[in-house]
């Protein structure tokens, strides 16, 4: 790793766990021999407590202590902190979560393929495509049949929209209405 040697590595992993292989693409095994090097997680995504704002970091000793020096007293709630503490031990719903999203990530790429969109590769629990039609219009009329995407247009991509994967029956919702306005 080439970095300026007052320089520290900051890496968001907050979609890790929806990545696979997870060695091929986590910096952690690569963070946890460096003094240079910060992980970010979240239990937003795969753990499904985002109203909660709880997260964690993955820190070099000397700077989890000054982080530690200057935190909020009271940095997480109760709640938060139990919240997570569970999650952390429910094995059966993180894999149920993840099963889910990969099945879910697999079919829409599949479905958007077959109606001519451009799908862009995702290790994530959304992903991102290009519709055969104008994108602001595509979403514009997905919104008025109740089907809510993101357009990307705040992020240059305005010809790009991005999908979260949801469950079985609102991805069939979903494909089943963007059918229906391409075609």
């Amino acid at each position: 790793m080439s970095l300026p040697e007052t320089a520290i590595l900051v890496i968001d992993e907050a979609y890790i766990d929806f990545a696979s292989p997870l060695d091929k693409f986590s910096s952690l095994q690569t963070a946890l021999k460096s003094e240079r090097m910060v992980i970010l997680r979240t239990f937003s995504k795969l753990f499904g407590l985002a109203g909660l704002r709880v997260g964690f970091g993955i820190f070099p000793r000397f700077l989890a202590d000054y982080v530690r020096r200057v935190r909020l007293p009271f940095s997480i709630n109760v709640l938060g902190e139990k919240a997570a503490q569970a999650a952390l031990k429910d094995s059966m719903f993180k894999q149920a979560t993840l099963e889910l999203v990969l099945r879910g990530r697999q079919y829409l790429a599949h479905e958007l393929e077959i109606m001519d969109c451009e799908v862009y590769p995702s290790q994530a629990n959304f992903l991102m495509f290009k519709p055969p039609a104008d994108a602001r219009v595509v979403f514009e009329k997905l919104l008025a049949r109740g089907v809510i995407v993101r357009p990307l247009n705040s992020y240059g991509l305005s010809h790009l929209i991005r999908v979260s994967v949801g469950t079985e029956t609102e991805n069939k919702t979903f494909i089943s209405e963007l059918r229906a306005i391409l075609h």
